[in-house]
């Protein structure tokens, strides 16, 4: 709807039209017209440890610092807190609340809550400008439910912290334009897609538990990485586009996830292990697994769909275990240094030495055995020629009174 736009809902013949004709009854249609209400900015005019009940009249349409606190919020408001550089507000929200957007321009805000505190954000989200001077937060005691697909964004270089539930429907993209990061830490559970495609260079973290409610998760950033650290409940599918998706945290971020894909140029980081569903189905289109120090994991079925990579990284050993394989693509595995293991349920023993199957970065060996086959590094050839030079060079040296065998029977 165009604001001031008249529009009409007629009766006709035909059937129900709604369209911007001026109304007017004759012999073949009535009905009624209305003018599009536009959308109003209104500014936070009161104080600033003061409370937004809905009831007092503590917002102004005009930016300034002297403008007539007179306005009530409603579901088409776009309202703005902006305390002024270097000046703060912690405001309660009383109650459940309503507002098309909520945005932080400057200074340093914090939202609280009582009387079951919420804001319902309707389609223009939640955002902090590029002026804030610290951590913007909304406390535990406050919610935010989604009335449709929006945006969260943080221009800033200081955090966005949600600590409260994330309810409602629509999809909710996570948007940070510069190294400022949105953190959630409170039960996401929105009926809807979760999706990471901010510009910025900031790394944004869910540390709060994912429900079942969210559909998929998007890593759609080539600069800002998104990082999982909940034991998640979310049971649906995971999709690494861009840039890089990293498990972290005591272990479980995505346990229940159905399927997971990486695409050409994007990483799946595994910082811990025990993150993933053991049959989870992974798909490689161009994309990486990147293991941390130490890291083992278990999947479910592997697919590559194109020329993909299996990074073991580096530091301490570890093993990567997947079902079922039938290789169609090549299969990059670097950093197989000795002590790392990668494992397949399928016996790859006929393909294993096709170099436009698989190419490993070090020597290994296999077997297939008790429905595993498995492929265990080993050093290469050069380190055993260089090992062996050691020791025969160490045969040659002796202490001054004393000599090796090799050079008492030589050198007699």
């Amino acid at each position: 709807l165009l604001a001031g736009t008249t529009y009409g809902l007629r009766v006709t013949f035909d059937g129900m039209v709604f369209d911007q004709t001026e109304l007017g009854v004759d012999e073949e249609s009535y009905g009624l017209a209305w003018v599009a209400a536009p959308y109003e900015t209104l500014y936070w005019k009161g104080a600033s440890n003061g409370t937004w009940s809905g009831l007092s009249r503590n917002w102004g349409a005009d930016s300034g610092t002297n403008a007539a606190t007179d306005a009530v919020t409603t579901a088409l408001d776009q309202l703005v807190i902006a305390p002024g550089t270097n000046a703060s507000i912690s405001l309660l929200i009383d109650g459940p609340q309503m507002a098309r957007s909520l945005s932080i321009s400057n200074g340093l805000v914090t939202l609280g809550g009582t009387n079951d505190a919420a804001v319902n954000l309707q389609n223009g989200g939640l955002h902090v400008g590029s002026g804030v001077v610290g951590t913007t937060a909304v406390m535990s005691n406050v919610s935010l439910f989604l009335s449709g697909e929006q945006g969260w964004t943080n221009a800033s270089s200081y955090d966005l912290t949600v600590a409260g539930v994330i309810a409602g429907q629509g999809d909710l993209a996570l948007r940070s334009s510069a190294d400022g990061g949105i953190l959630l830490s409170g039960f996401v559970n929105h009926s809807g897609v979760l999706v990471n495609s901010g510009t910025g260079s900031a790394t944004n973290r869910i540390s709060g538990v994912i429900g079942t409610n969210v559909t998929s998760i998007y890593q759609q950033s080539a600069t800002s990485r998104l990082v999982l650290s909940g034991s998640n409940s979310f049971t649906g599918t995971v999709h690494v586009d861009a840039g890089t998706l990293e498990l972290s945290g005591p272990g479980g971020a995505l346990s229940q996830a159905a399927a997971i894909g990486v695409s050409a140029g994007a990483t799946l980081l595994l910082s811990s292990g025990g993150q993933v569903k053991d049959s989870a189905n992974i798909t490689l289109s161009g994309g990486t697994i990147l293991r941390g120090s130490g890291v083992s994991e278990v999947f479910g079925n592997l697919h590559v769909a194109q020329a993909s990579f299996l990074d073991f990284g580096s530091g301490s050993p570890g093993t990567l275990v997947f079902g079922l394989y039938t290789p169609s693509a090549l299969l990059s595995v670097s950093n197989f240094l000795p002590g790392n293991t990668l494992v397949f349920g399928s016996d790859l023993s006929s393909v294993i030495n096709d170099g436009s199957l698989f190419s490993f970065s070090n020597g290994f060996n296999s077997t297939w055995s008790g429905g595993n086959f498995t492929i265990t590094a080993i050093p290469e050839a050069g380190t055993w020629i260089a090992v062996a030079l050691l020791i025969t060079a160490g045969l040659f040296v002796r202490a001054p009174n004393s000599r090796s065998a090799l050079g008492n029977f030589l050198f007699p």
